[in-house]
């Protein structure tokens, strides 16, 4: 994966327009697309469980997200660096 100056892999978010009307965020990692989605319908049951297990399934996400960008960085990475990335267009 190419790294700028400072070791750094260029991180960037795209919108995708499918012909059914659909809107998809896609984040590229380097040139290589994460594969990696949340499953609406799953989400959107735990919601309905109560607050409690909406707040459990956010950190769950959360968890899962990173995990899987810092499996690709081969790197440990939080959500702070994410969000920062999503400034910056450098993780």
């Amino acid at each position: 994966m190419e790294k700028n100056e400072y070791g750094l892999t260029r991180f960037e978010t795209r919108i995708k327009f499918h012909p059914n009307g659909e809107i998809e965020r896609q984040i590229y990692i380097g040139n290589e697309l994460l594969d990696w989605s949340v499953d609406i319908t799953s989400f959107q049951d735990a919601r309905r469980m109560g607050p409690q297990y909406h707040k459990a399934i956010k950190e769950d996400i959360v968890k899962h997200f990173t995990n899987s960008v810092s499996e690709v960085l081969g790197r440990k990475v939080s959500m702070e660096d994410i969000v920062k990335a999503t400034k910056t267009g450098w993780i």
